[in-house]
């Protein structure tokens, strides 16, 4: 070998076998003085050295491998006593030194990567209570909180555990002898490592901002809510949140799926435009169910209704069961389920918001004292205030209106009386029973259709007798 193509070899770094294995001419050109340069800079340098070492090493190997000859393995025997050969020859030849050296390491990194990992989260579990644990707590119907337990998510801890499971493998590999540095080193290898450390970071804040947007949602209704009672916002915050946070969840998910396919080198600008060709063709094509989505988010924002709520609307009535993406879920009193599209709703009634009131109109004979009527509904309501079964529920006192009107057979007496939300009507059925059993007691006639014969009716109202005999048409003569 002359001494120029070795200089030359060496620099270059080649390692297939029989590369170097050029005829001998007699004549040694003469090694340049910018070759013999690159020489002396590659042995000086350490990282270069061990390269070139190995590449001669290979170079080595290859040519005895090609010098010696070939010869044909009989049976699945000899095939395993070469390998058990070769592995117990490279056993062997390794320092116990260095095997010791590698197993230290890789306890001390197997070590480290579990203390990591414990520290991890639990720093990350206590930040994470402290973030939304106060306003992960939601009102109940008495107004005391229901806070959660505030665990952190399994994603976040899996991603954690894949984390650390990676470097910890990656440093043990590397004790070993895998030779990872050197191949970070390459421009393939460092392209490489620059996406998926690029990839890496896009899934963590794609799963940080994924968790984070259900906090982000209830911390902004909960400012739009504060002014509500404790129970409303409960149904609200139930209502409104899975909505809106499956809404930015998505919208997360988009964006990141998009940055990742940035990052592995596809050209998103087609995508783009396609998804807004595709965007404005649904658009035209689903006008109605685009409307329907428009709406139900207005009639969320705007709390007409929410789930827990007894309203009329499209002409039914009921309690809301679901407030779905499109579609409005009603159970009626005969337990009938009512699905209404929001675009159908063109007005809502709701009977439960924030309280309630039973109406009463109560009918009473002509002729009896309407003042003293009023006096004992005045005592009836008080009565049932004072119930501790009905107490809770009844916001303010009995209120008579008075006298509403003179109907064909009855004055008519109008009231009303406060409750909270989906109360008033079990206050106002006991109401009616304790005034009818009152009214029976008093003597107070209530009205119903029926006919009187009068035969002069003297001014204090009492008639005489009317004797009526009925006789069998058979025996009339």
């Amino acid at each position: 070998m002359t001494i120029r193509l070795t200089l030359l070899l060496c620099l270059l770094g080649m390692i297939a076998p029989g590369a170097w294995a050029q005829p001998d001419t007699g004549v040694e050109p003469p090694a340049t003085a910018e070759e013999i340069e690159r020489l002396k800079n590659t042995l000086e340098d350490p990282a270069q050295r061990e390269v070139l070492i190995r590449n001669l090493e290979l170079m080595v190997q290859a040519e005895q491998q090609a010098a010696e000859p070939a010869r044909p393995i009989d049976s699945v025997f000899e095939v395993a006593k070469t390998i058990a050969i070769e592995t117990w020859d490279a056993i062997i030849s390794v320092d116990p030194r260095d095997v010791l050296t590698s197993a230290l390491w890789t306890i001390v990194i197997l070590v480290a990567a579990l203390l990591l990992r414990w520290g991890s989260l639990l720093a990350m579990g206590r930040l994470y209570r402290r973030l939304i644990g106060n306003h992960a707590a939601t009102p109940d119907d008495t107004g005391k909180a229901e806070s959660g337990n505030g665990e952190l998510p399994g994603t976040v801890s899996r991603l954690v555990n894949l984390i650390i499971g990676i470097v910890a493998a990656a440093l043990i590999a590397e004790t070993w002898g895998a030779g990872i540095g050197v191949f970070l080193q390459t421009n393939f290898g460092s392209r490489i490592a620059e996406t998926a450390l690029a990839v890496g970071l896009i899934m963590v804040a794609t799963i940080a901002l994924w968790h984070a947007a259900q906090f982000i949602v209830r911390r902004l209704l909960n400012l739009g809510t504060r002014n509500l009672d404790h129970a409303r916002t409960k149904r609200r915050l139930e209502t409104l949140e899975p909505l809106l946070t499956k809404i930015l969840q998505g919208t997360i998910s988009v964006f990141s799926a998009l940055l990742v396919l940035s990052e592995l080198g596809v050209n998103i600008g087609p995508l783009l435009a396609g998804a807004g060709i595709l965007g404005l063709a649904v658009g035209f094509g689903a006008q109605t169910l685009v409307k329907d989505l428009i709406t139900g988010v207005t009639i969320l924002l705007e709390d007409s209704a929410t789930n827990g709520d007894v309203i009329e609307a499209a002409g039914h009535a009921g309690v809301v069961e679901e407030m779905r993406i499109r579609v409005i879920q009603l159970r009626d009193l005969a337990g009938n389920v009512h699905l209404i599209p929001y675009s159908e709703v063109t007005s809502i009634i709701n009977m439960t918001k924030e309280f309630s009131y039973y109406l009463f109109d109560i009918g009473i004979a002509y002729r009896e004292d309407t003042d003293n009527v009023c006096r004992v509904l005045t005592e009836i309501g008080e009565a049932l205030c004072n119930d501790d079964a009905f107490s809770e529920d009844i916001l303010e006192p009995l209120e008579i209106l008075g006298v509403d009107q003179f109907a064909d057979s009855a004055v008519i007496i109008k009231a009303r009386i406060k409750t909270k939300p989906i109360r008033q009507w079990a206050v106002g059925r006991e109401f009616n029973r304790r005034m009818k059993q009152r009214f029976d007691k008093e003597g107070i006639e209530i009205p119903f259709p029926h006919t009187t014969l009068y035969f002069g009716e003297p001014k204090e109202g009492e008639a005489p007798p009317a004797f009526v005999q009925l006789r069998n048409a058979a025996n009339t003569g």
